[in-house]
């Protein structure tokens, strides 16, 4: 992995990966909230949640099912 992993979380037998936004690059948005499969193939990226090129996903949420963010910095 690129990045520092925050939490990594199975769903529906993939993985997803939610990456620390702080050791990204500070001119670019944190594309930290991935999923890959078991090969390692990237699945999706999620969007920035808002605008600036410097927006990331924080205070993730996690329940049995569900990965939630609830807000962006």
């Amino acid at each position: 992995m690129p990045y520092a992993v925050l939490l990594v979380s199975e769903a529906e037998n993939n993985i997803v990966d939610i990456f620390d936004y702080m050791v990204f690059p500070n001119n670019m948005p944190a594309q930290q909230l991935i999923c890959i499969n078991r090969h390692g193939q990237v699945l999706w990226v999620a969007k920035n949640p808002s605008v600036p090129n410097t927006s990331a996903c924080t205070n993730f949420t996690r329940s049995t099912n569900n990965v939630l963010s609830n807000s962006s910095q």
